[in-house]
């Protein structure tokens, strides 16, 4: 699939999502006067025991009968799982296109993805072939300013030493990348990161202080299977 596909699938998708929560708000507050749609409290319902029991039928159990839970469920859970779903699918195309994959079909390293303004701002630790030369040098300058602002949080005797390899991971590369599409900070943003990976220790104790140095935006990481952790004013919030 091709990176034109993915974003039209994404606009697509966006555009189903945003449709269903109009429906859902129409559903749930009708004009006054006018039934809810989908909804007769004289409806018979399957019986308890069956394994579909307790749900709606139009006239009883039996072939061809619609049960009121086929819609796919709405709000915002459904579309936070959706936009995942494709910010994933984003990351796989970025991996197929670089080969970050063996032979096996296992990938290497971390890959880390926003969408800021329309564009997609993908960012990589920097073990990865499209880590460059202005990366490493972006992530060195970032990391003595915070040493420098924090000597405490970080290791000086030996700087290459955990916590201090945050800096070249790909959560913080997509930010340093993003910060520099935007003209040099990321103040007054709110960014929506995904990250193929479980963020580490190093990314938990030193992100958020990485965050205000880069301008103090509301930042949320979202992991591949859906954990969040969102940072503003160098702690997390959640």
């Amino acid at each position: 699939m091709s990176r034109s596909a993915v974003d039209a699938i994404w606009r697509e998708r966006r555009l189903a999502a945003m449709r269903a929560e109009v429906e859902a708000s129409h559903d749930a507050h009708p004009p006054q006067g006018q039934p809810r749609h989908g909804y007769d409290p004289n409806q018979p319902r399957i019986p308890q025991g069956d394994p579909d029991g307790g749900q709606w039928t139009s006239t009883g159990r039996g072939a061809g009968i619609q049960v009121a839970a086929e819609k796919p469920p709405l709000g915002g859970t459904w579309i936070a799982k959706l936009l995942r779903e494709l910010a994933m699918i984003a990351i796989k195309v970025y991996r197929k296109e670089a080969s970050l994959y063996d032979l096996f079909g296992k990938t290497h390293g971390t890959v880390a993805y926003t969408k800021i303004d329309g564009e997609d701002i993908f960012g990589s630790n920097s073990t990865l072939p499209m880590y460059t030369k202005a990366d490493y040098d972006q992530a060195v300058r970032l990391r003595d300013a915070i040493i420098e602002r924090y000597p405490d949080l970080l290791k000086q005797d030996n700087i290459g030493e955990k916590p201090n390899d945050v800096f070249f991971h790909g959560e913080t590369n997509v930010l340093l990348r993003a910060r520099t599409k935007l003209g040099g900070t990321l103040a007054g943003r709110t960014i929506h990161v995904y990250v193929d990976r479980t963020m580490c220790p190093s990314c938990i104790k030193v992100l958020p202080k990485i965050g205000l140095e880069l301008g103090n935006p509301t930042v949320t990481f979202e992991d591949y299977a859906g954990r969040t952790r969102t940072m503003k004013d160098g702690e997390w919030l959640r």
